[in-house]
């Protein structure tokens, strides 16, 4: 009778560990794990809205790429990123758009402080380079005449090739390109032969094939190629505004890297500066120009080269839910980025 007592205890302990492990398990995923959505919704379902991100990349020379795009207005927002996973490798502006300013964090002694990304990248190249805490500040105006591309500081950012190129009618595969070592699955495809949102999606040593079929036979047809990985999901029409671009430093390429998007409220000591700070971060939205806003919520994602296929929720990025009002960032991450607070 003991026994059967015993079994019996041991069975209900067994039934209750199960259940609570599964919905511990649930209630994880829950936090910790969501697919990409189809839009960027969620702060306008909370009243509000915030920055938001994804991320593209390239995986022949290891970069990842973030592009912040608000509706429109001038204004600035912050980057966090680990300097042990990813380094600085350039910012610049994008299509519309200038930059008014542009500061990296740097350690100073034990304390954070920001200089400006001139003298950042300058010393990078010097026997005394100034060591990065993981922080970008960047700050914009417009809408503007400005080209893309016109105001740079750091490396030259990864930009858009033209190949001549071979298609046949009907079919999804591109011919005649040479070497086909720089071309990746997921990256965008333009030219007159193809329709908007034509993407790479598979690569062999002497072709590659997209996602919609030719609509006409050419030989050395112009094809526009955009360097990187795009998962094609960019949330409300807006207005790129600034890019930053990183290295991808860890071995693995599958290891995913995480940023936040937010805006700094205080700002850190500038380095040099006597008494200075860096500003705080606002935006301005078109039906209010006048109006600075500064209630802006964050937003983190995680990107690999390339991503899983899940994307990591970092339990900050809950701040969507709250209330606010913000920028729009269309990063740009791998495959499968998380995006939020739109």
């Amino acid at each position: 009778m003991l026994e059967s007592t015993q079994m019996r205890t041991a069975r209900m302990s067994w039934r209750r560990l199960a259940h609570l492990t599964k919905w511990a398990f649930a209630c994880g995923s829950l936090l910790l794990f969501v697919p990409r959505p189809a839009n960027a919704a969620y702060a306008e379902l909370a009243g509000g809205s915030g920055y938001s991100g994804d991320l593209s990349h390239n995986l022949a020379i290891r970069h990842q790429q973030l592009i912040c795009d608000p509706t429109s207005g001038t204004g600035s927002a912050s980057v966090t990123y680990d300097p042990s996973m990813t380094s600085l490798y350039s910012i610049y502006n994008t299509a519309g758009y200038d930059l008014s300013f542009e500061n990296v964090g740097v350690m100073v002694g034990t304390t954070k402080e920001v200089v400006s990304a001139a003298q950042f990248f300058a010393a990078q190249g010097t026997s005394t380079p100034l060591t990065p805490w993981g922080y970008v500040q960047v700050g914009w105006t417009g809408p503007s005449s400005a080209s893309p591309g016109t105001e740079v500081v750091g490396g030259t950012p990864i930009q858009a090739t033209m190949v001549a190129a071979n298609t046949v009618q009907g079919s999804a595969t591109i011919s005649g390109l040479g070497s086909t070592t720089a071309y990746f699955t997921g990256e965008g495809v333009t030219g007159a032969q193809f329709v908007a949102g034509t993407v790479i999606t598979s690569v062999g040593s002497n072709s590659i094939v997209v996602s919609n079929t030719a609509n006409a036979t050419t030989t050395g047809t112009t094809l526009t190629f955009s360097g990187l990985a795009f998962d094609g999901t960019t949330g409300p029409a807006g207005s790129n505004t600034f890019g930053l671009e990183f290295n991808y430093l860890p071995t693995s390429n599958f290891m995913p890297v995480p940023y936040m998007v937010y805006a700094e409220t205080t700002g850190y000591p500038v380095m040099g500066g006597t008494g200075t700070t860096s500003p705080t971060d606002y935006i301005t939205d078109a039906s209010e120009p006048n109006e600075e806003i500064t209630d802006i919520k964050p937003a983190m994602m995680a990107g690999a080269l390339p991503e899983p296929s899940m994307g990591l929720l970092l339990l900050p990025a809950l701040a969507v839910l709250a209330s606010g009002r913000g920028l729009r960032v269309k990063g740009r991450s791998g495959r499968d980025s998380v995006r939020f607070g739109v």
